[in-house]
């Protein structure tokens, strides 16, 4: 099996509310982050995400495209974030 599995995100997928610390939900907006990593993932394909930045700002600060969905072993998803200049 590769270790990763990339799926693109289809036509009619779902939008969702992610809620992010305000520290990170501005690295988002600003293009700095661009990934992000979640232990649990929506059971449906998402194609749209609002990103809630939560306390103390509370308030939906951007709408962002779903490029692709990675599923990996941590190592490897370490090693694919830094390739995209992540930290």
């Amino acid at each position: 099996m590769p270790p990763f599995i990339e799926c693109s995100p289809p036509q009619g997928g779902r939008a969702v509310l992610l809620s992010i610390k305000p520290r990170y939900s501005q690295l988002i907006v600003a293009g700095v982050k661009r990934v992000e990593f979640r232990r649990a993932w929506a059971a449906e394909p998402v194609r749209a995400i609002a990103i809630y930045s939560s306390s103390p700002e509370q308030k939906i600060v951007g709408l962002i495209e779903v490029k692709s969905v990675e599923v990996a072993s941590l190592t490897a998803l370490w090693e694919f974030n830094e390739e995209l200049g992540g930290g």
